[in-house]
């Protein structure tokens, strides 16, 4: 900030120097030759003005964006060597009393023209992508200083540099004045009107005003020294000092300002373009004018003439060899277009993963179905298939690995069909189908018994077999629906009650199906909700021992408070939130719901932790996160998984619950008994507890065979040093039946219900069972 501030007084300091210099400068050429002191001032101001010029010049680059810094330095470059030439001009005339002209000091002086010239190159930066953008402005360019310098020539210059006829280097010098200065102004005005906008509004300004002021200079001072009448303290000096003025005036006007387009009137912008021809026309008059006049002094206009039409000829000539070479271009990638248009005709009607049919496309072949089977009477058939638990493979495998099965079901589906049916995906892991031409309903069943046949066959997938199941619902035209939209919702109804059914079946529309989607979607939607608006609520229940009915911890079970149902049990919506992935932030925030009330009450906590909660790679990191947040002892939170939760992927189940067992949570079995591989679960996974499925309790005492499957998971926990809580425990006798076989924990409705936790706050603090 300090930099900065001292910058700009610097720079005010400075302005006002040159302000003084110039206005000196001007005071002492006005003033009568008699009345003038000091013969030398204007040689030594003058080169001092310059020198400041380029001081604030170099200062401002500073105050524009990077890119242009380069450009900048070319700019304080080339007033620097102008500066260079006044410096050794009046130098010269101070030692020797008048410089010559022309001089080597004209070369210095001239200089600065293709340092300025490519300056404003750099300042448009314009970056063509061809060739004939490059030559076009080149050539536009000589066309017009061309034309302009021939008029000027005959209008004033020849009579200017009569004198330096005989001459050729003095005649070389007085046009090289007048014609670079031309040059600079046609192409400053060409890159204003042509490029994006690269300079602020009041820099284009005043330099456009700097070179006018410049090239009226340099024609004054030119005829002055063909007749010899150039001396101190001419006022065409006065018009060098205001040029230089104006240049430091175009880098200090557009500090900190963006660039914007001068606003030239649209017909102006698009004459531009006709310029060159504007030019040929021009110099073309100029021929008849002057031959007219002086046959004999009409050589230059004719050369003139010559050299702007054979610019002209040569920029139409690159034209036409562009024009050719974008019509063989467009020529060329004519069937490149017409096959990306037929790729994008066929991604746009198909699933870009599995190649099949997608919604588009599908929904115009059933169309196309139902319209053939009207005519034709007969039936057809539409199926919907959902994979089952296929959230599960992304989970533990990775989406890569889901890719993969829904290719290879796909494939599998594709050949299990007729070639005429239409198999679609219509995303994520549904398929549907298209059964066209049916003689009968029981077709229709026939061809999805193939279907679950095929898929119950493993898939080879990231190197493992998969079993995959699906559940498929069909709906037939005409009975079902007679448009594609009813058929499709339909079957999609179907497939929902055959989920409800177990799963790994299917299901024919009937019309109270209809009803109950409906609730169901209803019933989704609600859940959606309920989390953010505080409808969820976590109960709890105690676990006991039975030896002296002591509290040993609590699970938490949640619970639902449905607005308008009333209280909704988890059997009704968990399956919904499972199959909707709504399970993973609803179990998150039971989980630290739980955690957070356990630690305040000091006490062990179970929470039930779903399949899909558990496949997930970040499980155990939001399970850590939780206990940091919350502050509960790892050691105080059991988490209960089920057997089938556990064995859908046993080895990845079991790095899972090593990194669980690494954070000192302890690990349950839920309902063990009801699932498969019991003896191997005990022995080969990391776990500290199993819990005896309500089923078996409920024929306690009186079942032998309940009686023996109690007594047997008992055995085998005590030989493998696990703990045993026995669930579902409703009356007085099975406690003690469950006390005499060793049973030492247990939790149920003759224990204690499931309440708030307000009033579980209470029963711990009385620490027994009366509820």
């Amino acid at each position: 900030m300090e930099v900065r501030a001292r910058t700009t007084s610097s720079t005010q300091i400075a302005a006002a120097v040159l302000a003084a210099l110039a206005a000196a400068h001007l005071l002492w050429t006005v003033l009568p030759a008699s009345a003038r002191p000091w013969e030398w001032f204007g040689s030594v101001v003058q080169p001092l003005i310059g020198l400041v010029v380029v001081w604030l010049v170099w200062e401002s680059r500073a105050h524009y964006p990077q890119r242009l810094h380069g450009a900048w330095t070319l700019y304080a470059l080339s007033l620097s060597t102008w500066t260079a030439g006044d410096l050794l001009y009046y130098s010269y005339a101070l030692a020797a009393g008048e410089a010559p002209f022309p001089s080597w000091v004209d070369g210095v002086y001239l200089l600065y023209a293709p340092l300025l010239l490519v300056a404003m190159f750099r300042f448009a930066h314009p970056r063509p992508s061809q060739s004939w953008e490059r030559l076009r402005l080149p050539l536009d360019v000589g066309t017009v200083v061309t034309a302009v310098g021939a008029c000027l020539w005959y209008a004033l210059l020849a009579r200017t540099a009569q004198p330096y006829f005989a001459d050729p280097l003095g005649l070389g010098v007085t046009l090289a004045y007048a014609f670079t200065d031309l040059l600079l102004v046609s192409v400053l005005l060409l890159l204003l009107l042509r490029t994006s906008p690269w300079l602020p509004i009041p820099t284009a300004l005043w330099l456009g005003v700097g070179l006018v002021l410049n090239i009226v200079a340099d024609v004054w001072y030119t005829a002055l020294e063909a007749s010899e009448a150039y001396g101190p303290a001419h006022p065409v000096d006065v018009l060098y000092v205001l040029a230089q003025g104006a240049f430091a005036l175009a880098a200090l006007a557009g500090r900190g300002k963006p660039a914007r387009s001068l606003p030239f009137p649209r017909w102006l912008r698009r004459l531009s373009w006709y310029l060159p021809y504007v030019a040929v026309a021009a110099t073309y008059g100029l021929v008849v004018l002057v031959y007219g006049r002086d046959r004999d002094g009409a050589t230059g206009a004719l050369v003139s003439m010559g050299l702007v039409t054979l610019l002209v000829i040569v920029r139409q000539v690159l034209a036409l060899h562009e024009n050719d070479r974008l019509n063989q271009a467009l020529r060329l990638s004519s069937e490149e277009l017409e096959l990306r248009a037929a790729a994008l005709s066929h991604m746009a009607h198909h699933d870009q993963l599995t190649g099949l049919a997608n919604r588009t496309l599908f929904e115009a072949q059933l169309r196309e179905a139902i319209a053939r089977a009207e005519r034709e009477d007969h039936l057809v058939g539409v199926l919907f298939i959902d994979l089952d638990h296929f959230k599960a493979v992304n989970d533990t495998l990775g989406h890569d690995a889901g890719d993969e099965l829904l290719v290879a079901v796909a494939q599998r589906i594709r050949a299990t069909v007729r070639a005429s049916d239409t198999v679609a995906r219509l995303g994520g892991d549904e398929f549907t189908v298209v059964l066209s031409q049916l003689s009968e309903a029981k077709a229709a069943e026939r061809v999805v018994s193939k279907l679950l046949g095929a898929l119950s066959e493993p898939f080879t997938v990231a190197g493992r077999s998969l079993f995959v199941t699906g559940s498929i619902g069909i709906a037939l035209y005409p009975r079902d629906g007679l448009d594609a939209s009813t058929l499709q919702r339909h079957a999609d109804a179907a497939m929902y009650q055959a989920k409800a059914a177990g799963r790994n079946g299917f299901r024919v529309f009937r019309p109270e199906y209809t009803a109950q989607a409906l609730q169901r979607l209803e019933l989704e939607q609600d859940l959606r909700k309920a989390l953010h608006q505080g409808e969820l609520e976590v109960h709890y229940q105690p676990q006991f021992s039975l030896d002296d009915r002591r509290v040993t911890g609590v699970e938490a079970l949640l619970r639902w408070r449905h607005p308008k149902h009333g209280l909704v049990l988890p059997a009704r919506f968990i399956p919904l939130a499972e199959e909707s992935g709504l399970i993973v932030p609803i179990g998150s925030w039971v989980l630290q719901q739980a955690c957070r009330q356990a630690a305040s009450w000091r006490t062990r906590v179970a929470v039930n932790v779903s399949a899909i909660q558990f496949c997930r790679a970040d499980f155990a990191d939001v399970v850590a996160s939780t206990l940091a947040e919350t502050g509960l002892s790892p050691q105080q939170l059991e988490l209960e998984l089920t057997e089938s939760t556990v064995m859908r992927d046993a080895e990845e189940s079991l790095r899972q619950l090593e990194r669980l067992q690494a954070l000192g949570v302890r690990i349950a079995i839920d309902d063990f008994g009801t699932g498969h591989s019991s003896l191997g679960l005990l022995r080969s996974l990391p776990i500290d507890a199993v819990k005896i499925d309500r089923s078996f309790v409920a024929g306690l005492p009186t079942s032998a065979s309940n009686l023996a499957l109690v007594r047997a998971i008992l055995t085998l926990a005590e030989a493998f040093g696990l703990e045993v809580v026995a669930e579902g425990v409703e009356t007085a006798v099975q406690q003690d039946t469950l006390s005499q076989m060793g049973c030492h924990l247990a939790q149920g409705y003759a224990l204690a219900m499931p309440v708030s936790a307000e009033e579980m706050g209470r029963i711990l603090e009385r620490g027994d069972s009366n509820s």
